[in-house]
């Protein structure tokens, strides 16, 4: 097997592999590309003989995906670029509340540079923007009240069969948005509909005012929903 693997002077991981040459990230400072490079290497050099090439530059580029490196500056700058615009901030909060309260995530809030990426693409926030989001929500009250009973957000509950229903006490009862099958979804309806209602806060509204006013507010966080999936 051909394998050669010098640092590119642009700090971008670049080896070569059964006379092709392919890229497995560009980051920060020669270091780091040095080691990303050395991780993919060694599982170029054990590959089998009769492993499909494909199949192996797929686990070589895999290993270093796994192991969580820094990106360049000019790679965060792409995906902020690629990140979709306009995007109401509430929908950038229902998608963080919904990693941070995640089972998988509650007990360690602090998500790892490639996830990090990953909700940099969702939000369209760049890295300081994620990074201050997280060290306030982890500050606030209504985190620290979830870390000592439910770690789901007010309104969402988790039913038997694996899905998430939405309830929402308004105008003197309890309303339902929905059952959603995922945690994040839950949670932007949640958030959509309770940002919709936020208006008639300590107003005393009529019968059919409020089923109006509800009927918007769900219609609303089910079209979101929908255009999310």
């Amino acid at each position: 097997m051909n394998l050669n693997h010098p640092i590119s002077t642009l700090q971008t991981a670049v080896l070569s592999f059964s006379n092709e040459k392919f890229s497995v990230g560009t980051y920060t400072s020669r270091k780091i590309a040095e080691r990303a490079k050395s991780t993919a290497a060694r599982v170029l050099k054990n590959a089998p003989d009769d492993e499909d090439v494909d199949s192996v530059v797929k686990r070589a580029k895999s290993s270093v995906t796994d192991l969580g490196l820094e990106t360049s500056l000019a790679e965060k700058k792409r995906i902020k670029a690629e990140a979709p615009k306009g995007e109401p901030r509430i929908d950038a909060t229902a998608t963080l509340k919904a990693w941070l309260l995640s089972p998988e995530n509650y007990t360690n809030p602090h998500p790892k540079p490639q996830e990090k990426l990953l909700l940099m693409q969702k939000t369209g926030m760049d890295a300081t923007q994620l990074n201050t989001w997280f060290g306030n929500a982890r500050r606030s009250n209504w985190f620290k009240t979830g870390k000592k009973g439910s770690s789901l957000p007010r309104g969402v509950s988790k039913q038997e069969a694996g899905n998430y229903r939405v309830i929402i006490w308004y105008q003197g009862k309890d309303r339902s948005i929905g059952t959603f099958q995922t945690l994040e979804q839950a949670t932007l309806a949640n958030e959509i509909a309770r940002g919709v209602l936020k208006k008639d806060k300590g107003l005393k509204l009529s019968a059919e005012e409020s089923e109006r006013n509800f009927k918007l507010a769900k219609e609303a966080a089910l079209k979101k929903v929908s255009k999310s999936k």
